[in-house]
């Protein structure tokens, strides 16, 4: 049976890399990698994330397990979701002398066809909007009116952490390989960052991140850990796909209801 030292050692010379380039990575010593590799003993459980994210694979793979993700089907949940509120807009937007199924078929078309095409809901009570190429999108209005969103100093400091090149550059670095945990030497090497310490600062006001020590061998090493796996990434995941909708805008719709005055 394949040990997860003798692992370590083999995924490290498929990559071609020395004891002291993968030391370097996760902040430990070359003498402990030595270790971890002739079985001297093993890495600390919560090293493994770290180690896993340099190879690139999935911590099963550290034990010599194969990868069966793709024997599980995905989650329909957004789907399902996503055409109940399609529905509401076709039942608003129905005309007349349509059959229900024959204007859903008609509304679907309209927006598939082109992906410019909008539909939104405003309402005194708040607004809905959706496109199929991002999906949708539900607001209540602010209790004190919409106008209040520009005055939010948090609002304002989640922007200026999106203005910043090299927390966009970290953040996709980490969501387009699937780092969960990870050195921040790690990081920057891989997304091309210079100055870590001003991403440090970036990352801590974020919140996106924990930060947490781990002892190795009497020697203390700092890692990052993405908080609650990556829930807290989701309104800025939105921010920033609206972001874009008002960058890109034009103005198709397939169907538009106001009743409600901006604010």
């Amino acid at each position: 049976m394949i040990n997860i030292g003798e692992t370590i050692a083999k995924l490290r010379h498929e990559r071609n890399m020395t004891q002291e380039a993968l030391a370097e990575t996760l902040c430990v010593s070359p003498q402990t990698i030595s270790k971890w590799e002739n079985s001297v003993n093993l890495p600390d459980v919560q090293m493994l994330p770290l180690i896993a994210d340099v190879f690139g694979v999935r911590i099963d793979a550290l034990f010599g397990r194969e990868d069966r993700s793709a024997e599980y089907s995905p989650d329909r949940a957004y789907e399902g979701a996503a055409e109940a509120v399609k529905r509401v807009f076709a039942g608003l937007g129905k005309p007349e002398w349509e059959s229900e199924e024959s204007w859903w078929a008609t509304y679907n078309r309209y927006l598939r066809e082109d992906e410019r095409t909008r539909s939104a809901v405003c309402q005194q009570s708040g607004m809905v909007y959706v496109r199929e190429a991002i999906g949708a999108l539900a607001l209540k209005r602010p209790a004190e009116g919409w106008h209040t969103l520009f005055r939010s100093e948090s609002a304002a400091r989640a922007i200026a952490l999106l203005n910043n090149p090299d927390f966009r550059r970290a953040l996709c670095c980490v969501l387009e390989h699937g780092m969960r945990d990870f050195t921040l030497p790690f990081l920057c090497k891989r997304a091309g960052i210079e100055d870590a310490q001003a991403l440090e600062s970036c990352l801590k006001e974020s919140g996106v991140f924990e930060f947490k020590e781990l002892t190795v061998d009497d020697q203390t090493m700092a890692f990052c850990s993405l908080v609650n796996q990556n829930a807290k990434l989701l309104p800025l995941l939105a921010a920033l796909t609206y972001c874009a909708e008002f960058t890109d805008w034009q103005g198709v719709f397939c169907l538009f209801c106001d009743s409600s005055t901006l604010d």
